[in-house]
Parts: C-alpha cells; structure tokens; sequence
C-alpha cells in the first residue's frame, strides 16, 4: 500500500472543530428529537447552533419551520443548520440578529447559501476559540490517521494555523483555500501551512435542491441555482494565473460544472472541481481532457446513493448517475478524495466507495485507499513533530 496517513483534500476543519461544541444532530431520528436535544442547551450560550440535521433519516421526511422554533424557542435565537451546510432554518430571533446585506434570507426563516456558508462570520468564534477549535478537531484527525487536510477558510483562521504551528502545537499538513472574496489575501507560509489558492461557490447542493441542474431536474421540477456569472469566474482564473495559485471550484449540477468547463476551456492549472456529483458523459471527458483535479466525496455514495436515499429522492430516476468515481478512475481522471465533514472519516469513504450501488461509482479497496493515501501535496517525509 502507498502512504503512511490518509490526506482528507476537502474539510471544514475549523468549522468541525467549532461545531464539535455545538449540538449534534446527525443522529437524531426525528424532528421532535432534534428540538429536544436544542432544548438542553437554552442557558448555555447566547444562540443556539444545531449542526448536521438531514431530514431525510427523520420520521417526518421534512425541513423544520420557523413556526415550530418560534413555538419551542420564544426567547432564544436558535439555527438549525442542514448536513449538507447550504441550508438552514432560523427561528424569529435569530433573524432579527443577522446583519442587513446578507442574500438568501426568507422570512419563512429559511436561510440558503451565502448566509449559511458564513454562520461562523455573522457570529464571529474569538481568535482563541479558532485555535482550540483546530485542537479539537486535530484530536479526530490523528485518531483516524489523518495527516494532511485541505481546507476552507478565512484569513483569521488560517493566521491561527500559523500561529499554532510556531508554537510547535500543529500535528497535520494544512493546505489552505481561502474564501473568493478574499482575492487580496497575502500572507506567509509555514513549514506545514500553505495557500493553495481560492475557493468558489458556483451553486449549492442537491439536498437543499440548490445545485444547478441543466439536463436533469428536481422531482419538484426545480433546477437550482447559480450563484455566480461567468466574468467572476474569468477574474478568478486570471488572478490565480498572476498568483501562481489554483481554483477550488464548488460544482455539484451539470450545469455548474458545464459552466466551469465553459469558462475555464485552455486556462486550467492544477485547478479543481470539488464535488462534481452530477456529471454527464461527455463533461467527464472534457474535464479530463482539460486537466482538472476531480475533487470527491466517496461518503457521499454510503450516505444517500442506495435506493430510497436522498439522491433518489431529490433527482428521480436520474440519481443514479451520481458520483461515477470508478468511471473517471478508469479513464484516467485525476481524482482528490476528501470527507467535506460529512462525516470526516476516510474508512467510511472508503467502505463508501468500495461497497457502491453502482458500477460505475465502484472501486477496489486498494484502488480507495491509494487515493485517499498518495494524494499529498507535501513531502511525505517532513512530518510535524
């Protein structure tokens, strides 16, 4: 086998960590139970952050409402925030704290994309609880032989990065994406704390129905959303260019990923498409043929690709389509395996992949592991100590 540790190339670690303190809601069964465990921590904190519900493993197959947390919480700002981290739900106080001037904000306390994506800005963790996040979340990634994550962030968390490597406390290799927003970001890089470039959001995701769709649909006829026209992204490319830096492009639709393919025909350098779940045929091809870095989420496939799951669900018929890893593998792609959280678990992934519904998704073990373990960005042999 190759590789000495597993590198997870997409992570919100520093949002892993902060939400290791928050509710967990990803076992919870249903609805009832989800408010319930909320409940135990009115007092505790000044608003409440539930992470990681998904409604489709719950009795009532649906999102929650503002009503129901208006009803439960009349005091206290609370936020339920989806697995998938593109959607949430806020009850009324919670609405009345987030500042004006952010999109995707419904008055039926529906919160979508932007908003979502920056909780941890809008209710901003001090510089302290950043770093003992990374801790925390640095305590799983050496019990599961963790070595190496990439990861998005802010410049405050990647300054903590650097802070905790001078103080000889950082056990794993960061290579950092910053947010796109950030295009004047500029700072040093450790030994084992690097800046790989930037990252984009060009649509949402299939649970939250927000991943644009061009070929397909919703099974409500929907077709997502994206968020991004073409001139940004050609800005972002050419900057990367100047920089000598690469693109961590969010494409999860055909339609997104056929924008990323459009706009970045000749330009591509070790550039990225992070997810790319909905592919068709011949946008395999192009990508491949173009140069990009595939970047996967096999846990993915073990959450919601097997019958009745929340692909089926969401996209119909068509779902079964989704993640072709072991077809890219076998045309050659350049494939990145990452956890994106959900769960950060790199055996799972693994037993994800291996155990697929479909062939066309399906790799061998030891094809799995030797993605998960050969894709390092840094020298194997230069370990923190």
């Amino acid at each position: 086998m190759e590789g000495d540790y597993f590198v997870d190339a997409h992570t919100h670690f520093v949002s892993f960590g902060l939400h290791l303190e928050r509710p967990d809601l990803s076992k919870t069964k249903s609805l009832k139970e989800a408010i319930s465990l909320l409940k135990k921590e009115v007092g505790k904190r000044g608003i409440i952050i539930g992470e990681d519900w998904d409604e489709s493993r719950w009795e009532e197959k649906r999102f929650p409402a503002k009503e129901e947390l208006d009803r439960e919480f009349p005091d206290v700002p609370v936020i339920m925030r989806r697995i998938c981290g593109h959607v949430a739900v806020a009850n009324t106080r919670a609405l009345e704290l987030i500042p004006p001037g952010w999109k995707y904000v419904r008055e039926d306390g529906v919160l979508l994309e932007d908003v979502v994506l920056n909780l941890n800005r809008i209710f901003p963790p001090s510089f302290d609880e950043i770093k003992r996040a990374i801790l925390r979340a640095q305590e799983v990634a050496l019990h599961l032989n963790v070595g190496e994550i990439h990861d998005v962030l802010i410049p405050e968390y990647y300054r903590a990065y650097l802070e905790l490597e001078k103080e000889g406390k950082l056990k794993i290799k960061v290579l950092g994406f910053v947010l796109d927003e950030f295009r004047d970001f500029e700072e040093p890089e450790g030994k084992f704390v690097k800046f790989g470039g930037w990252k984009i959001f060009l649509d949402g995701s299939i649970g939250a129905r927000t991943a644009a769709l061009e070929k397909f649909s919703y099974t409500d006829g929907g077709k997502g959303m994206l968020l991004h026209e073409d001139e940004e992204l050609e800005e972002l490319f050419k900057l990367a260019r100047e920089r000598g830096k690469v693109l961590m492009i969010h494409a999860i639709g055909d339609r997104a990923i056929e924008q990323v393919l459009r706009v970045g025909k000749g330009r591509v350098c070790g550039d990225r498409i992070e997810h790319f779940e909905l592919a068709r045929d011949e946008q395999i091809e192009r990508a491949i043929e173009e140069g990009f870095i595939l970047s996967m989420q096999p846990n993915f496939i073990g959450n919601w690709s097997h019958g009745g799951g929340l692909y089926e669900k969401n996209l119909g018929r068509d779902y079964r389509i989704n993640n072709r890893i072991g077809l890219i593998y076998r045309k050659g792609g350049k494939i990145l395996f990452g956890s994106d959280m959900m769960p950060f678990s790199p055996p799972y992934g693994i037993d994800s992949v291996v155990r697929a519904p479909f062939p066309e998704q399906r790799l061998s073990y030891r094809e799995a592991y030797k993605i998960y373990t050969s894709s390092s960005f840094f020298s194997k042999n230069n370990q923190p100590s």
